[in-house]
């Protein structure tokens, strides 16, 4: 066992960032004292670490406050300067490791190792999401930016930057305490889909159906298109809904189901205010839906309606609501998680709404400007409350990349193209390489076509 000595302050940011890093993720059992030295300290027997405690210290006297944010222009630790004084592999796929508090030194004596680097202060300062209290710039949904973080001003956005930090921590702690055992993770592609848009012909009206019709014949430049435009809703009004081109659910399915993968579809059981079209929990064709994912083996979760990330009735009532309607049509799951509609998320009110629900997770922290690693890391973890200064029970799940942050005009404008793909494929690669979790976002909206369909298909197999 491990003792970690802790200063006398920040002790319960400190000790979270213990419970996370060794509890969650390296699957290290340890004790924790305080003492009244600046340092953290980590020792077994005649050997010990030292971690500079930066972060905790700045915060101790400026909580929440411009004072104990990171620097810009981040300096970087050469990782290769390391690698020739240790006798184990640093297991980072990257060379320079931005310093976000410390400074970058470490040096390795015969029983102890130095580390300037705040290492666990970093961690905290990234799962924590500390700076989207501090920082309050928002877009016009009420969105903290990618453009906003450090990770985005400092280009490491598309690194899981915690992930590389732990992997520096466990390689100072392999070298000083080699018989340390550390949890084997494990590589997970997990595809999500927010159901914002079930059906496109369902319980629309003939005047809308007209400029649809017209919006083909006009604009997409297809009298066919109209015919066929016409041809489904005819269908879906007899009841035939997997006619509908919103309806893509099996073929979402059935892409998961031959890669051995579970897809999560998460559902507005009211609907969204926000929205012509409303597709309640409580429409027959909604309900033979939620049991066609439950009988193929998928998860049902549940998508947060808009402004539902500060409301706690609201939110709590919809979690029941589709609940409620789950036992009632024979559904035997509970509802674990989901996510928030648009992104939309504050910290850390949006946290302690899901907690109070009893839900098991949130996937909601992805950007939706840019895709990324917006907490640093592709392991999920305990939340933390920064207000309260308090662990929750609830989990996040991070968001890696959701489509149309990639592809759709408004965000990165990529199109269905192989820099695109690119995209996906180097986020997907650097999950692989830390064992970590590929959480992937995919409406079903977006499968209209046969590209659309093939990108998906390789965005999977990339």
């Amino acid at each position: 066992m491990l003792k970690i000595t802790i200063p006398s302050f920040c002790v319960s940011e400190i000790e979270y960032s213990c419970f996370v890093v060794f509890t969650e993720w390296l699957g290290i059992n340890y004790e924790i004292t305080t003492t009244e030295k600046n340092s953290i300290f980590i020792s077994s027997g005649n050997n010990t670490l030292r971690l500079n405690a930066d972060f905790f210290i700045k915060a101790s006297s400026d909580w929440l406050g411009n004072a104990s944010m990171p620097a810009l222009s981040l300096e970087c630790y050469n990782l290769n300067e390391l690698k020739n004084s240790l006798s184990n592999e640093l297991h980072v796929c990257e060379t320079e490791l931005p310093i976000l508090y410390g400074i970058p030194e470490i040096t390795v004596f015969e029983n102890t190792i130095d580390c300037s680097i705040d290492i666990l202060g970093s961690i905290f300062f990234m799962i924590s999401r500390y700076e989207e209290i501090v920082i309050k710039e928002r877009d016009n949904h009420g969105r903290f930016s990618a453009k906003s973080s450090i990770a985005y001003k400092e280009n490491f956005l598309f690194r899981p930057i915690v992930n590389e930090y732990l992997e520096l921590l466990f390689a100072l702690l392999n070298h000083l305490f080699p018989q340390l055992q550390r949890k084997k993770m494990q590589f997970g592609i997990f595809p999500t889909h927010d159901v914002d848009v079930p059906f496109r012909y369902l319980n629309i009206s003939m005047p809308s159906l007209i400029k649809n019709m017209g919006g083909d014949v006009l604009k997409r430049k297809s009298v066919l298109l109209a015919f066929d435009t016409l041809s489904r809703w005819k269908k879906v009004k007899n009841g035939k809904v997997e006619a509908d081109p919103y309806y893509t659910f099996d073929f979402i399915m059935t892409q998961s189901e031959k890669r051995g993968l579970k897809s999560s579809f998460y559902f507005l059981p009211s609907g969204s205010p926000e929205m012509l079209m409303q597709y309640p929990v409580s429409l027959p064709e909604m309900q033979s839906l939620l049991q066609c994912i439950d009988k193929r083996g998928h998860e049902i979760g549940v998508h947060g309606f808009y402004g539902t990330y500060l409301n706690n009735k609201a939110f709590t009532d919809d979690v029941q609501l589709l609940q409620d309607t789950l036992v009632a049509i024979g559904i035997g799951q509970e509802i674990k998680g989901g996510r928030q509609h648009y992104l939309q998320w504050q910290n850390p009110e949006t946290f302690v709404i899901w907690e109070n629900t009893g839900v098991r997770y949130d996937s909601t922290l992805s950007f939706a400007d840019i895709p990324g690693f917006r907490c640093g890391t592709c392991y999920e973890y305990s939340v933390y409350d920064c207000i309260t200064r308090r662990k929750l029970k609830l989990k996040e799940r991070p968001l890696i990349a959701m489509e149309c942050s990639i592809i759709a005009e408004r965000y990165m404008n990529l199109g269905l193209t192989n820099d695109a793909l690119q995209v996906f494929e180097n986020l997907k690669a650097k999950c692989k390489y830390y064992n970590g979790n590929f959480v992937l976002l995919f409406h079903n909206t977006e499968f209209l076509t046969e590209a659309q369909k093939q990108f998906y298909i390789e965005v999977l197999d990339c």
